[in-house]
């Protein structure tokens, strides 16, 4: 991605890459890419405090005037001018002008302006159909970013998403952009190809380039993004990386359904069985013989449907068809009302279910289903696997800019194999509660997505015959 090499300015190249400017309000050039004084023919003086408006052709310079004086915060706007060389040859290109966020500006209102070289014949000139757009991403970490309007609406990103979640190199990983920042030198230039990923998980191609800006506050990547192909829609074909990667993805998928069809058919083995039996001797049956198996029925009835729910959740997740639906709310209140849901269930088991709620409020920015279906799960799942006088006991906490909750037994416990196939599609985590109830392992697995969906963690510590403690994280609404 990032190489000592790659970062040197090949000037043989100068034409294909863009020439970038940062200017005053009035158009004065405050800096530039060293790539600029050969392409505006000034190599042996420097541009700055020259006018931008010099170098433009002068039918041009009306156009140009008035689409500085449109700019506004976030909005990126285009024209298309011409340059006079000293060989007297016009120069058509593409000007692109985006203003800086004033927290990463040399001055009040500074603006950015990309003169993308196009050698487009001049008929052609001003034929926006035939140019493709171009996007601005201002960088100063991986967690502090700000795109121009456009690509805001076009990823549906928010403000809570990091930059390495959203740019990717041409092999799909993250890029590091601390060490980019690191290796540029203000003015250098660096081209890349590179992926978008929106809301939708597609991967949208862009050309990106690169440019370190300093100010007084804070040193900064200037990324300027130029559509790779014209249906940005497209999802783009898989390279060699990707094809191992949905291969193992197959075969995990594979190996999922092959456990559940397996434990699909304990429990309609149990019906047909019963169901079977009862058919053929029902004359010959006494009452207690037709409730004991009529009950036992019952209860492979609501396995099956509970395993049915969980893999109609799954593959819904899967296949994109659950949506996240994320708003602010109180975190307390959910907990509360999913712990008084199963006070009766711990009753009949003699099980302790011990809740402290926290005195102060606990808001986070999440889908509220997901947790809250997260939450009964793991309280579900405490009471299953918990003997008769036993507890269950609630934690919550906060710490580090996250709320921890925690759901804690002291039940039989996990070892340590079984710990590992724990979240995982394709392993098989079939396991007896102490009163029998059986389980899948899925809840957990859905457990993982909805969590992960929600910038949280999840993970178990758990003992043989000791008990365990399943918890998870979320981040704290600001």
């Amino acid at each position: 991605m990032l190489n000592e090499t790659n970062i040197a300015i090949n000037f043989e190249e100068v034409s294909s890459m863009p020439v970038v400017m940062s200017l005053s309000p009035d158009c004065n050039i405050i800096s530039y890419t060293t790539n600029a004084e050969k392409y505006f023919e000034q190599n042996e003086s420097s541009l700055i405090d020259q006018n931008i408006f010099d170098f433009i052709h002068k039918n041009d310079i009306s156009k140009c005037e008035k689409l500085i004086d449109s700019i506004t915060p976030g909005l990126t706007l285009e024209v298309d001018f011409r340059i006079k060389s000293t060989e007297d040859i016009l120069k058509n290109n593409r000007g692109v002008v985006f203003q800086l966020p004033q927290e990463y500006s040399k001055v009040v209102n500074e603006l950015i302006w990309v003169t993308i070289p196009q050698y487009l014949d001049n008929s052609i000139i001003g034929d926006s159909k035939s140019l493709k757009k171009h996007n601005f991403v201002i960088i100063e970490d991986s967690t502090n970013f700000s795109f121009n309007t456009e690509l805001t609406q076009l990823l549906g990103v928010d403000s809570e998403a990091k930059i390495t979640d959203v740019v990717f190199d041409q092999n799909r990983r993250r890029m590091d952009f601390e060490k980019l920042l690191s290796k540029l030198e203000e003015g250098e230039i660096l081209s890349e190809e590179l992926y978008l990923r929106n809301l939708q998980n597609k991967y949208l191609p862009f050309t990106g380039s690169f440019i370190k800006h300093t100010s007084e506050n804070k040193d900064s990547l200037i990324l300027i993004l130029t559509e790779k192909d014209l249906h940005l829609n497209q999802i783009v074909e898989f390279d060699s990386s990707d094809i191992v990667e949905l291969k193992e993805k197959i075969q995990s998928r594979d190996k999922f359904f092959s456990v559940i069809a397996h434990d699909l058919r304990s429990p309609f083995t149990a019906i047909l069985g019963y169901s079977e039996y009862m058919a053929s001797y029902y004359e010959s049956l006494t009452r207690e013989e037709i409730h004991d198996f009529s009950n036992n029925m019952y209860k492979a009835s609501q396995s099956v449907f509970k395993l049915l729910e969980d893999l109609l959740k799954w593959t819904r997740i899967q296949s994109g068809r659950i949506t996240l639906d994320k708003e602010i709310f109180s975190l307390v209140p959910i907990l509360s009302r999913t712990v008084d849901m199963f006070i009766s269930l711990a009753e009949k088991k003699n099980i302790k279910l011990i809740y402290n709620i926290p005195d102060n409020d606990i808001s986070v920015n999440a889908d509220k289903e997901m947790i809250s279906s997260v939450f009964r799960n793991l309280i579900s799942n405490a009471i299953k696997f918990t003997d008769a006088h036993g507890f269950v006991k609630v934690d919550v906490s906060v710490e580090n800019g996250y709320v921890i909750i925690s759901v804690i037994d002291n039940g039989i416990g996990i070892d340590k194999v079984t710990i590992s196939k724990l979240f995982k599609v394709g392993e098989r985590v079939t396991r007896y509660g102490t009163s029998d109830e059986e389980g899948s392992g899925l809840g957990l697995i859905l457990s993982k997505e909805f969590i992960q969906k929600n910038d949280g963690e999840i993970w178990v510590e758990s003992k043989m015959g000791e008990g365990s403690q399943f918890s998870f994280k979320l981040p704290l609404e600001n």
